[in-house]
């Protein structure tokens, strides 16, 4: 099963895409029977908002039951349709170091194999390796990445950049 979809900014006009995204069949790009996608792709957007919620402080922590099982929820989904980009999305952007995980480390391997493997694939997912090397502390590589950049860097690129750093 192929499917995918793209990340939009819900801050501007791309609202609308994001509904899209998220609400829509249309995500699915072949015509295979898509019954087999939809029960795995709404369980993670449960899971997603359960982390949500945990990120916000709208729950406690001890009220979160299978944290690992949420967190690897959309990394099998991307391993098992390589081609998607929703599930990257979902498995990069979640929610573990916004409500501080201590499960977190146990990610750092596979998060960066991601990122490898979108970086083969031309993925617009590649794109995101300064916020998991922040997210897994690895300050190295994100200040040579910065220090790397072409001259003619986009300005809201640095300027997401800067946010990510600090």
């Amino acid at each position: 099963m192929n499917w995918q979809g793209s990340a939009a900014d819900s801050t501007g006009s791309n609202l609308r895409s994001i509904r899209q995204c998220v609400f829509s069949p249309a995500i699915f790009t072949d015509r295979a029977d898509r019954s087999d996608v939809m029960p795995a792709y709404l369980g993670e957007l449960g899971q997603a908002f359960t982390l949500t919620l945990l990120a916000n402080e709208s729950m406690p922590k001890t009220a979160m039951w299978g944290e690992r099982a949420m967190l690897d929820w959309p990394l099998t989904m991307a391993l098992h349709w390589p081609s998607a980009e929703i599930p990257k999305l979902m498995y990069i952007l979640g929610k573990a170091r916004d409500y501080q995980s201590d499960v977190l480390a146990e990610y750092k391997e596979r998060s960066l194999q991601l990122l490898c493997e979108a970086g083969q694939t031309n993925s617009l997912v590649a794109q995101l390796a300064p916020l998991v090397w922040k997210m897994f502390g690895m300050q190295d590589e994100f200040q040579a990445h910065m220090r790397n950049l072409p001259s003619d860097t986009s300005p809201t690129y640095t300027t997401w950049l800067d946010r990510v750093g600090e």
